[in-house]
């Protein structure tokens, strides 16, 4: 082999040869990697997917797929029917459905127990 080439395979190596992968990206809410993960079927509607819920002031909101939406709103075939601080009830075809936040820990200091 020529000197010039022995000089261009460690970057063709450090490179993967032109191999190109999507990478993740740690910063992204959980919500959207689920979305992705589960992607829906040929010509099926995204399921939904909630991503924060906002209680204050007498407002109840949550984003459910990338949308802020409140009680009595749509979200394709679905409606909100209730807000709570970790969780959204839908009623989609006389049936409900709830999303969740990740699960709740309330976390203790260190030395106490829970009871």
């Amino acid at each position: 082999m020529s000197r010039a080439r022995l000089l261009w395979l460690p970057l063709l190596l450090a490179l993967g040869l032109g191999r190109v992968e999507a990478l993740d990206d740690p910063l992204r809410p959980p919500g959207a990697i689920v979305q992705q993960k589960l992607a829906p079927r040929a010509g099926a509607a995204p399921r939904p997917v909630l991503t924060s819920t906002l209680i204050a002031d007498g407002r109840r909101l949550a984003v459910i797929n990338g949308r802020q939406v409140s009680v009595g709103e749509a979200i394709g075939d679905a409606v909100v029917i209730d807000i709570q601080p970790a969780q959204v009830q839908l009623r989609r075809r006389g049936r409900t459905e709830t999303l969740r936040l990740l699960p709740l820990e309330i976390k203790q200091p260190a030395g106490t127990q829970s009871q």
